[in-house]
């Protein structure tokens, strides 16, 4: 999947699971927390037919360096035309003229990355892997060798090789270390590891002050600690510089109840379903602290509209449902 919607996906993980585990301590509504995780895979295009015309200039630089017989030249011209056949889609020439380069100039950090891309493509991706290993080996600053690699690692959800590879970008990218250093947060909060998360999000902070994803992790992970007033402080920064961010809402209504605001906190869950109105979490949030305050005939509306969503909630929020179902039956005899 493309960066947009893994972010989305982690988010949305990240809600779910938060939301549930919230519920589950006031509720004792389940025993167990998803975990949901997507992979994404690479998009391949056929071989294309390689213009001859196109490709003469080149084929007579590899045979001009050929017969000169200078190991630099020959590595060069071969390096040339691969990337040629490359761009052309043939990706058996490019291969057998990276093998070509490496042979005359076997140090070549640029040859390995782009032998690496080569691979990808072709769906070999161990041996990608493995070259993008040598090109940053043999020059630890290649930027776009470590970017490259890290699309292969997100798309096989390796998060400890992802981790690593933000940490290396956060370092060599000084114009985007702080994003850098937020994806490293969020990795960290999959493997939920969140000492190592928060110095993440807190890095990030430090550089951008205001990075709302960041402020919004950050205040994610305050709610859960108990840090309710933390919370609600990087929430109201969030919500001043996103001010239709309906996740937001929904957090910091989850924050205002956790601190016995029960208006407030259904104030921000009305808010967050007039900006997303098929929220179910919101929807679930509202409908609970409807049932609290003996507002019933509103948690049974939110019920009402919970089962009638298309599409229909995660199946993870089925225990969560039940039990508020009970407990508002159990107000309403």
């Amino acid at each position: 999947m493309n960066l947009a919607n893994e972010k989305r996906a982690l988010l949305r993980q990240n809600q779910i699971r938060f939301f549930l585990l919230w519920f589950c301590l006031s509720l004792n509504a389940c025993s167990s927390l998803p975990d949901i995780d997507q992979l994404s895979k690479l998009n391949k295009r056929p071989p294309l037919p390689t213009p001859t015309p196109l490709m003469l200039p080149y084929n007579n630089m590899v045979a001009t360096a050929e017969a000169g017989l200078k190991p630099l030249a020959q590595a060069k011209a071969h390096y040339e035309r691969g990337n040629v056949y490359f761009s052309l889609g043939n990706y058996e020439a490019a291969l057998a003229d990276y093998n070509q380069a490496l042979t005359f100039e076997p140090a070549s950090a640029r040859t390995y990355n782009n032998r690496a891309l080569t691979y990808a493509t072709m769906d070999k991706i161990d041996e990608a892997l493995a070259d993008y290993a040598m090109a940053v080996r043999l020059n630890p600053a290649y930027l776009q060798a470590y970017k490259n690699r890290l699309t292969l690692l997100e798309e096989r959800n390796d998060l400890s090789g992802m981790i690593a590879d933000y940490g290396q970008l956060a370092n060599l990218d000084s114009a985007n270390r702080a994003t850098y250093l937020y994806k490293q947060g969020n990795t960290y909060l999959r493997l939920d590891d969140w000492v190592n998360s928060r110095r993440a999000f807190e890095d990030a902070l430090a550089i951008n002050p205001k990075h709302p994803d960041a402020l919004y992790q950050r205040a994610f992970m305050n709610l859960g600690d108990k840090r309710v007033v933390e919370a609600l402080n990087d929430l109201d920064k969030v919500l001043e510089l996103t001010p239709r961010a309906a996740n937001a809402y929904y957090l910091r209504g989850l924050a205002y109840n956790a601190s016995n605001d029960p208006s407030r906190a259904l104030a921000d869950f009305s808010q967050a379903l007039a900006l997303r109105p098929n929220y179910p979490e919101a929807l679930i949030g509202r409908a609970s602290v409807s049932a609290a305050t003996k507002n019933l005939a509103q948690a049974q509306a939110d019920l009402a509209q919970l089962q009638n969503l298309q599409p229909p909630p995660d199946e993870a929020f089925n225990p969560v449902i039940k039990a508020l179902r009970q407990q508002i039956s159990s107000k309403n005899p």
